[in-house]
This record gives C-alpha cells, structure tokens and sequence, in this order.
C-alpha cells in the first residue's frame, strides 16, 4: 500500500500533512439542518460557513467548495458533494448556508 501512495504522490496514512489539492468526498451521509451541516457523521460545518470558493459541476453532478480554513481533525480544504441534481440541492438546502470570501459561484 505505501508503494501506491508513492507512485501517485500522495502522502501515507501515518504523513501528518495537510492537504489542498484533493478534495474530500463525503461518502457515508449529508446532513444538512437549518443552521449547520454534518459530512460522514463526524465533522460539523456551522453557518455561516466561511469558503473561498463554490464550484457547482451539473455535468459531473457535485457541489465543491474550499474552506477558508481547515477543520480541526480534517486535513482537506476542498470538500465535493455528489448528487444527482446538484444546483436543486444548492437552491433549495444550502445556498443559505455559506459565506463566500472570495470569488463567485460557478
């Protein structure tokens, strides 16, 4: 396994780095409430959430964003949403949820 993380040029499970150039795939679950979203069950996202960047691929079908800093125990700044209709989700559930610093929506 470390061999593949070699070849590819990522860091190794046990490399405590932080890491800007990939994004973070929320896997297991989504939890969006009024005021806060929960990614996977383990790190919570309050509003307003502060990110420099909103990307929204209808074609790939994801929502990407970059936090302005990371969270504590995440070491990902870039995190992608997949979903079948991803500017649906963004206008009915999470457009009111972040603060863009930077930048506009794409």
């Amino acid at each position: 396994m470390y061999v593949i993380f070699r070849i590819m040029r990522m860091p190794f499970m046990t490399t405590n780095v932080q890491i800007t150039d990939y994004p973070y795939t929320v896997t297991k679950e989504l939890i969006i409430f009024r005021d806060a979203m929960l990614i996977d069950g383990m790190y919570l996202l309050k509003s307003p959430i502060q990110v420099r960047q909103i990307v929204i691929n209808e074609k790939r079908r994801f929502i990407e964003f970059q936090l302005s800093k990371p969270l504590s125990g995440l070491p990902y700044t870039k995190i992608r949403i997949y979903h079948k209709s991803p500017r649906d989700l963004w206008d009915r559930a999470m457009k009111n949820l972040f603060k863009v610093e930077e930048g506009t929506v794409k």
